[in-house]
């Protein structure tokens, strides 16, 4: 280093691909753990990035360090390719992973009788030449530097070789290089890690003694896999962030990090304290068995093994250019609890986000909890955009697992593209809903929702946003709020498109709420908004809302604008209001449900209503067809246009 030129701090940044990192913070500071050593950081900014550290790049605490990052001659590897039939010897025809040849080191396992290094020696070159002198001798290969004189091809070592079938020459450029014919331009990571030197790989035939078939195949499919793998910087190696510090924050920067865990989390987040992760890059977390992609569950353990409330997860990127994707094990969430557990306090702050529940025997959600979960979960979506939320077969896309309880979700601010519901598979539960909160869920602000969608099953289908306390809708926008659809007979309901026991809208703009349709017999389609027991309308614009259909013996319409006991619109803009249509009668496009028993008091003061009508004897405006209960209307106010 040139005097008086202080060295780069390196002091925050660790590789994934060196191996598992523990990050821990205490009173005495943040202590990282990575390959048997800890060391302080004396930054308060981590950075995780993927791949491997390069040589020339110093490690933690300054100096130099081993390992490679793919962008800087990484270190050898070797996959587990058997070899070609038309190689020589157990050491030929290798694939190296990582390996880059010419580069000025010793080469072992060079075997090419016209392959060169560039400069180096080369042990078990067959006929024996080195990397800097002339060999006269040499009958076939090449020199490091000069011209060889019974070289039959009349090659150097420094000058372009476009003619050399198999080899190189260290220094020019190679025509016939295998990487060159196979790697797209377009691969920062193919184009530095991987050099393919040797024949073609053939599988084993029947006729092979040392081995069957299958096990050359299997041999096949697992060097493929690992040769992919490597390719696209994929690990096994894990993360694990605690903060002990209650009242604190922990920052670590998750940079082109792409984990797919075995039996753990691909990332773990514990501990009292808080922890923010900012999003660089493209980052992918693939969860074990009963694991979260990026796992925070509810309860922590403490240096005295009780249990504790995590704190709060916060995920952001900056300029929300920075990429996750996380997916689950089966029963967990993609981003959130792992199977049987609460989520905590999460915040979606920035980023582009696709999170996808596990599936298998039970269910996680997109974002949210895991399966059974009993734990409390509390999802705050402020800004960033949600690309996609998918919930396993019968979870949530954002909310819960399978029969998850304790949930609160609050969406104030970014972009939700797309929230859906799993599939309810063979109908012992329903299906998913886009978003879903066992208690209360508040819209507001610039919060946008492209779509939410439930899951269609053979029970009841899953509702595209679905409250069981209080929903609120004060600001926003909904694009698309639909209801899966109810496949079997007796139980398979359509789902509702807006459900919640008790629902306010005092502003913002729904474009479609659509009840999903009901297949089975004797089976009701769900409404497009279903306030419950009480359902208040005060301002905004719900431009459309359409009951769903039922196709079986006996079915019923769905409402367009459903409210069970009370209906209050004192504001805002209906502009269309459609019940459903079914077999046994339709529903109302303001007011019940068709062959109800609820009595319904509606009360119009104000707003303006463009559109309500109903479908097979069902209101406009009041009861569905075949209502045993009488539907009250009070209309003081508010402007009317072609009800029905």
């Amino acid at each position: 280093m040139v005097a008086g030129m202080a060295a780069p701090a390196y002091a925050d940044v660790y590789y994934i691909g060196d191996g598992n990192i523990t990050i821990t913070k205490d009173e005495s500071g943040t202590h990282v753990q990575q390959g048997g050593t800890t060391k302080l950081d004396t930054d308060s900014e981590i950075t995780i990035k993927g791949g491997k550290r390069s040589e020339d790049t110093p490690a933690p605490g300054g100096g130099s360090s081993e390992g490679t990052t793919p962008a800087k001659s990484p270190a050898k590897s070797m996959s587990a390719t058997p070899p070609s039939e038309d190689s020589d010897s157990e050491n030929e025809d290798m694939v190296y992973l990582g390996d880059t040849k010419g580069s000025g080191e010793e080469n072992k396992n060079q075997t090419n009788n016209n392959t060169t290094t560039g400069g180096e020696e080369n042990e078990n070159q067959p006929s024996g030449t080195t990397g800097g002198e002339e060999n006269e001798n040499q009958s076939s290969g090449t020199t490091g530097g000069e011209e060889n004189k019974n070289q039959p091809n009349n090659t150097t070592g420094g000058e372009e070789n476009e003619n050399q079938p198999g080899g190189t020459t260290g220094g020019e450029k190679n025509e016939t290089d295998f990487t060159k014919k196979t790697q797209t331009g377009d691969s920062p990571v193919l184009g530095s890690q991987l050099t393919y030197t040797g024949a073609p790989i053939n599988v084993a035939n029947a006729n092979d003694d040392d081995e069957t078939p299958n096990e050359s195949t299997t041999a096949l499919k697992t060097a493929a896999e690992n040769f992919k793998n490597t390719a696209k910087n994929i690990t096994s190696n894990v993360i694990q962030i605690i903060n002990k510090v209650k009242a604190s924050t922990l920052n670590v920067t998750l940079e082109d990090v792409n984990i797919k865990a075995n039996n753990d989390a691909a990332l773990s987040v514990e501990g009292a304290g808080n922890t923010k992760i900012t999003l660089s890059g493209s980052n992918t977390l693939t969860g074990g068995d009963g694991h979260a992609g990026l796992e925070h569950n509810e309860k922590s353990k403490d240096d005295n093994d009780d249990s504790v409330d995590t704190g709060k997860l916060t995920i952001t990127s900056e300029k929300d250019s920075g990429i996750l994707t996380a997916t689950g094990g089966s029963g967990a969430a993609g981003i959130g609890g792992a199977r049987n557990n609460g989520a905590g306090i999460i915040e979606i702050a920035g980023g582009n986000i696709t999170a996808n529940g596990g599936n298998g025997g039970d269910n996680g959600a997109g974002i949210g909890s895991g399966s059974m979960a009993t734990g409390n979960t509390n999802i705050t979506i402020s800004g960033g955009t949600i690309e996609e939320a998918v919930g396993g077969s019968t979870g949530d896309g954002i909310g819960g697992g399978n029969s998850s309880s304790n949930i609160t979700v609050t969406i104030q601010g970014g972009t939700i593209k797309k929230a859906q519901g799993g599939n309810g598979g063979d109908g012992r539960y329903g299906g998913g809903n886009g978003i879903y909160s066992k208690g209360d869920l508040s819209i507001s602000q610039s919060a946008q929702i492209n779509k939410a969608t439930g899951g269609e099953s053979q029970s009841t289908g899953g509702s595209g946003i679905y409250s069981v306390g209080e929903l609120t809708i004060s600001g926003g926008a909904i694009g698309t709020a639909q209801g899966g659809e109810g496949k079997s007979s007796g139980s398979g309901n359509g789902g509702h498109g807006i459900y919640s026991k008790t629902m306010e809208i005092l502003g913002g703009i729904i474009q479609k709420a659509i009840g999903g349709n009901a297949n089975g017999n004797t089976c009701t389609g769900g409404s497009g908004i279903y306030g419950g027991d009480f359902l208040t309308i005060s301002g905004g614009e719900i431009q459309q809302a359409t009951g769903g259909d039922s196709t079986g013996n006996s079915g019923k319409g769905g409402t367009g604008i459903r409210g069970d006991q009370v209906v209050n619109i004192s504001g805002g803009i209906i502009e269309s209001a459609t019940g459903g249509s079914g077999d046994s009668g339709g529903g109302a496009g303001i007011g019940t449900s068709a062959n109800t028993s609820h009595a319904t008091e509606i009360t119009i003061s104000g707003g303006t209503i463009a559109k309500a009508e109903g479908t097979g004897g069902g209101a406009g405006i009041g009861g569905g067809s075949n209502s045993s209960k009488a539907t009250t209307i009070n209309i003081t106010g508010g402007r009317k246009e072609g009800t029905a």
